[in-house]
């Protein structure tokens, strides 16, 4: 298994959350994937021994999709937003759920965690999920969620191309409409460390727009 963590500017998070890995699971690879961080995060990820990829283009989608490709087919990756938002350990129970075809998404909204949203954001994830649920006849509760467990190969039938927050969006709708199984448990969730890189409004009408036209077939 491999830990695949999209970063920028995400020193706080990851003095939280690469200890948890370390811990948790210690002979475990993690890559971060780095859209062009200007403060401590390459230190960091290298002094807990990480490998550190640069993506070549923007956005947390093109990061995601550059290091899919450097992996091998048949490993299992958790990906998990670098942030200090998630709980690492969760990994252990999604990855007794992991299928041979399927995608296991932690659910932020099945625990006691709708005090950590703000109220736009809460909003938000909530209507997109009904909206998502709507469109593809299946009950999404978390299809933003930042972590993640499936098997490389997996994720590349998909021929995955959003190139920022939509990509969760696509991975979950796509892998719908492909037949792949969707795997939804409880996980924890914190404050994020840090400063957000999302725009509610700006990233919003990205990831509706690839909701409808991910319905209508028009992406792959």
């Amino acid at each position: 298994m491999i830990f695949l963590l999209p970063t920028l500017n995400e020193e706080k998070g990851l003095l939280e959350v690469l200890p948890k890995i370390k811990r948790h699971f210690p002979k475990t690879k993690i890559l971060v994937v780095d859209g062009g961080s200007t403060d401590r995060t390459k230190d960091i990820a290298l002094k807990f021994g990480c490998d550190f990829l640069v993506q070549s283009g923007r956005g947390k989608g093109n990061g995601i999709i550059e290091a899919l490709e450097r992996i091998d087919d048949d490993e299992i990756v958790a990906m998990l937003d670098a942030d200090g938002s998630y709980e690492p350990l969760d990994i252990k129970e999604m990855l007794k759920k992991l299928e041979k075809n399927s995608i296991v998404l932690g659910n932020r909204f099945a625990k006691e965690n709708e005090k950590i949203f703000r109220g736009l954001n809460l909003v938000g994830n909530k209507i997109i999920n009904i909206t998502a649920s709507t469109l593809f006849l299946k009950r999404i509760h978390d299809m933003l969620t930042g972590i993640r467990v499936f098997r490389c190969k997996t994720l590349k039938k998909l021929n995955l191309n959003a190139q920022n927050f939509e990509i969760e969006t696509e991975m979950t709708l796509r892998s719908l409409r492909k037949g792949i199984k969707i795997i939804e448990i409880p996980c924890h969730y914190y404050e994020r460390r840090g400063e957000t890189k999302l725009d509610p409004f700006k990233d919003g009408f990205r990831i509706s727009k690839r909701m409808l036209l991910e319905r209508i077939g028009w992406y792959g």
